[in-house]
């Protein structure tokens, strides 16, 4: 009796209060199920959908590198899967030639582009993802013969000059080992005279085939300055243990993007270039919010990603709070 109380008085709070909105992946800006397919078969330009109210389009993608997997059972944090069938979208980079030893390879890249479908400012990118590791060649086994990095999402990037204030947007990917990485702009000349740091990479290292829920939460702090936000990463693996990394509060975040979001690599197609920065790895779903979301918000969303089971069992616990108030 004790619980079922707590239970009816928070929903009772939850309910009365004009503030008590509930925050759910179909309120992002932009919310991508990857439940479209069958396992085991090419990903489709129709199968690959943004199921928020802003309706974003796919325009491009190298979809001969895309499939559908079965996606986890269950989430790191006990979210159910976004589809019954727990589909999830694979990212398949491939080495088409190998030039051995010279960290030229050419890689054909597993990638989507949205249009105007990026986040600016202090936003939130929440996803379920699985990291496979450097991306294998073509044949004959091996790997990518040079550690590069995997970038996963770019957020409108583009952009290199500070002192012109031009840098746009963000990436979010993985370092050379796994572990997590933000990355506003490239340390050349002229790009940290602000002393602002473009690069935020916390000691958060993925296993190879393990599901993760992570969020990236960017805040600007309230102001146009963008030498003054700060990124927060939140972190569950397979033991469902939460890990959360936050920067110092003088990192980039820029209040605009170029808008498209590509996912996948830095840049798409083929080539020996950024190409190779691609992403090899699944994903469960991601969304995109255009606001920075609590830590509350974030655990809510990882425990429950379905947004109809958060939205009904609410539903269910303010009925229940309603009728015992009644009953008095």
């Amino acid at each position: 009796m004790k619980l079922v109380s707590q239970s009816v008085l928070l929903a009772t709070a939850l309910c009365c209060s004009p503030a008590s909105a509930v925050v759910t992946l179909e309120s992002a800006d932009s919310f991508w199920k990857f439940d479209g397919g069958t396992v085991s078969t090419a990903a489709t330009f129709t199968q690959v959908v943004d199921s928020s109210v802003n309706n974003h389009q796919v325009t491009s993608g190298n979809f001969a590198n895309l499939s559908w997997v079965a996606g986890p059972a269950n989430g790191p944090y006990g979210g159910a899967p976004q589809y019954p069938g727990g589909h999830a979208i694979k990212f398949s980079p491939t080495v088409t030639t190998q030039v051995t030893g010279t960290g030229a390879d050419t890689v054909s890249s597993a990638t989507f582009i949205a249009t105007n479908a990026s986040v600016s400012g202090s936003s939130t990118m929440i996803t379920r993802m699985r990291w496979d590791g450097a991306i294998p060649l073509a044949a004959g086994g091996g790997f990518i013969d040079d550690g590069t990095n995997q970038w996963i999402v770019s957020n409108g990037f583009g952009g290199w000059s500070e002192p012109s204030l031009a840098s746009f947007g963000y990436m979010f990917g993985l370092n050379t080992n796994g572990s997590l990485y933000y990355y506003t702009a490239g340390a050349g000349a002229g790009q940290t005279s602000s002393g602002a740091s473009h690069v935020y990479n916390p000691a958060a290292i993925l296993n190879v085939g393990e599901w993760y829920d992570i969020a990236m939460v960017l805040n600007d702090n309230g102001d146009a300055d963008k030498k003054t936000g700060q990124v927060t990463f939140y972190l569950v693996g397979a033991n469902g243990i939460l890990s959360t990394f936050t920067s110092n509060a003088t990192t980039w975040v820029s209040p605009t993007s170029n808008g498209n979001l590509l996912l996948g690599s830095e840049t798409p197609g083929t080539g020996s270039g950024n190409h190779r920065k691609a992403f090899n790895g699944a994903m469960d779903y991601l969304a995109l919010f255009d606001t920075a979301l609590t830590q509350q918000e974030v655990l809510a969303i990882f425990a429950a990603p379905e947004p109809s089971r958060a939205v009904l069992l609410l539903s269910g616990l303010c009925s229940l709070a309603l009728r015992r108030r009644r009953g008095r």
